[in-house]
């Protein structure tokens, strides 16, 4: 007798049988339901029951993560109590609209979620609720049904009315708050969603950002001004959310804040911004926006702690610098600020259409000094301003004179960071040229403990061969030799002068006693500034290339040569007996300092003197190692192709010391 012959209801009490025990007949189940699609359709019933009681709904989770719905279907009309809360949370990540709901509709009929507050692990926001998992993937479906609850965690719900709020989805900030939720709920710096809001409307600028509109942050801060916000709220930065709004240049939002009572005057507790500066400075400069503060009603007057109006906070960032100047102008605001002017603003920070604007069409004086005493060209030397700028304040008639008390600082950030073209300009209509090349020293606010420098000791510095020469050209040597406690040495090493050196020398003055202000000899004076006369003639004479500076560096001729990838001076001084085994007070040759720079001559001149590669420095670092890792394709084959003849190894030498010790 076949088992099709069999009734229905007897193959489906068969079925029944064979699920009961799960351990031993689930496969018999599974060997029934292949067999035809009759006794599928019978089986399938008890294949769902032997899946939740065996394997806790497995088949479920599949059918959701695939979406797949006639396998959901069957297994709901198993009628079984089979959802869980992990389908409930598969259904908000991977099921589509609907599901959710139709899966917790299913579970009420069945006696519903227990806890919908649970924590459920092996999410990809860590441990979370069905609630929060929700709003992370913005299920409005989901949302809804769980709010509607009203059985979610209170911090949870405001927390996701800021979250809402952050991205602008209208919807859900209208949902939330029709079922309860805080409209100043604060998170992230004590900013309430009305700010948020305002705040993150700027993102919509951004080509990036599918998610958000403009549309929905202005429906955003509708609904939670309806629901009686505190307009005037200020997070941790003291901001508001008219300040937002104004910085993200959202005309509307303003307006609409306007009309529901924002003060567009209020000041900044610690800074005195209004909305008006903030908007400039932050916002960088919209001209639409100005015009709608003013027309609004904001005072164009208001200053700050510094007592500076919102022309102050133009930068050079701005695209409508000039119109919205002549707004704020036209609006009454003021040019003056306390010991400053908006001309030197303009000068300092970059807007060289500003000051032009400000010269020709308000007839503002370019010889006006600040409270310090600073001439405007001083302002701009010292702000490195466009070479156009420059010349422009020069043919209007501007003092090129250098002085007040930023004056030296100005010319040391010129010579420190200037290119040599706007040296030159400076350099070539400064008024008091003489006196201010004959400085000993130029104030450094940056290193105030430090030795002062001259013009010569910042042009040295900077290591270029182009500003060296024009300070030597302009006589900026004169206050470097000030400095100097000898100085005739110096002088004839500085400018190549053979016979005021000789004449030194016939003194019987020893040409490495005298030393500058830093320790230097008039031979590392001549290779610093690249004088090839004055090297040769002092190492003809009898000047030591060995001798090492006073102070802790400790750098020979050689080192400071190499230092400045100066190569002839540094074949002329190995000539002369140059040791490469100097150490500076770091332990380092000047093999070392050719291995880090890179110069591929050098490194063949001091290997070919005898140059040690394994030779460590105070931090144990060799020059074969510094090749490796500065220069690994062009210095470090130069060091690896005669390695016995440039030194031995540590090891080498370590073996050798106990052979002897022995």
């Amino acid at each position: 007798m076949s088992i099709l012959s069999l009734p229905n209801e007897v193959l489906c009490a068969i079925c029944e049988i064979s699920g009961e025990d799960r351990r031993s007949h689930e496969r018999d189940l599974y060997s029934i339901a292949r067999t035809c699609r009759r006794l599928f359709h019978i089986a399938l019933p008890s294949l769902y029951r032997s899946n939740f009681l065996s394997k806790y709904g497995s088949a479920l989770e599949w059918a959701i993560e695939g979406n797949r719905t006639a396998v959901i279907q069957r297994a709901l009309d198993s009628g079984l109590d089979a959802v869980r809360l992990e389908h409930l949370r598969l259904a908000i990540v991977h099921g589509p609209d609907g599901l959710f709901t139709r899966l917790w509709q299913y579970k009420a009929e069945h006696g519903g979620v227990e806890n919908p507050n649970t924590y459920l692990p092996h999410d990809g926001f860590r441990r979370s609720t069905l609630f929060t998992t929700a709003r992370n993937y913005g299920r409005y479906d989901a949302f809804k049904t769980l709010l509607e609850t009203r059985r979610m965690f209170a911090k949870d719900r405001d927390q996701a009315l800021w979250d809402a709020a952050h991205d602008g989805s209208h919807e859900l900030v209208k949902l939330l708050l029709e079922h309860g939720a805080n409209a100043m709920a604060l998170h992230w710096h004590n900013m309430s969603p009305l700010s948020v809001a305002a705040r993150c409307i700027k993102r919509c600028d951004s080509a990036k950002n599918v998610t958000s509109n403009h549309d929905g942050f202005m429906e955003t801060t509708r609904h939670l001004l309806n629901h009686g916000v505190d307009i005037e709220h200020r997070d941790d930065e003291r901001y508001t959310a008219l300040d937002y709004a104004a910085t993200a240049g959202h005309c509307q939002i303003v307006e609409l804040l306007a009309s529901y009572g924002a003060d567009l005057n209020a000041k900044h507790p610690r800074l005195g911004y209004t909305a008006l500066h903030i908007s400039i400075w932050l916002g960088v400069g919209r001209l639409d926006m100005t015009e709608l503060l003013l027309r609004l009603g904001a005072d164009a007057s208001a200053t700050d702690d510094l007592g500076r109006s919102p022309l102050f906070f133009l930068n050079s960032s701005c695209k409508e610098t000039i119109p919205i100047a002549k707004v704020l102008l036209e609006s009454g605001a003021s040019m003056e600020a306390k010991g400053d002017t908006l001309l030197r603003h303009a000068v300092a920070y970059g807007m060289p259409e500003l000051a032009k604007f400000l010269i020709e069409e308000h007839g503002v004086d370019v010889n006006a000094v600040d409270h310090k005493g600073e001439t405007l060209f001083c302002t701009a030397v010292g702000w490195r301003a466009s070479i156009e700028l420059i010349k422009f304040l020069i043919e209007r008639g501007a003092d090129t004179t250098m002085r007040g008390e930023g004056a030296s600082y100005a010319m040391l950030r010129m010579v420190q960071e200037g290119t040599a073209d706007f040296i030159r300009v400076v350099l070539e209509n400064v008024a008091n040229l003489k006196e201010v090349m004959g400085w000993k020293s130029l104030r450094d606010l940056v290193y105030k403990d430090r030795w002062k420098k001259s013009m010569l000791h910042a042009a040295l510095d900077r290591k270029s061969q182009e500003i060296v020469d024009l300070m030597i050209q302009f006589g900026g040597h004169e206050g470097y030799l000030a400095n100097n406690e000898g100085g005739r040495l110096h002088q004839g090493a500085i400018t190549g002068d053979i016979a005021l050196m000789q004449s030194v020398l016939d003194t019987g003055a020893s040409l490495d006693a005298d030393r500058d202000v830093r320790g230097d000899t008039a031979l590392v004076v001549a290779i610093n500034l690249g004088v090839t006369a004055s090297i040769n003639w002092l190492l003809e004479k009898g000047a030591s290339p060995n001798t090492e500076g006073i102070w802790f560096s400790k750098l020979t001729p050689l080192h400071h040569a190499t230092g400045r990838d100066a190569i002839e001076a540094v074949r002329v001084l190995l000539k002369h007996g140059a040791k490469v085994g100097s150490k500076t007070g770091a332990g380092e040759t000047a093999l070392h300092m050719a291995s880090r720079s890179g110069n591929t001559e050098i490194v063949k001149m001091l290997l070919e003197s005898g140059a040690h590669i394994w030779d460590p420095d105070d931090r144990g670092m060799t020059p074969m190692q510094l090749a490796s890792q500065f220069h690994p394709k062009t210095v470090l084959p130069l060091l690896t192709e005669k390695p016995l003849k440039a030194g031995k190894s540590r090891r080498s030498r370590r073996r050798n010391r106990k052979r002897t010790s022995r």
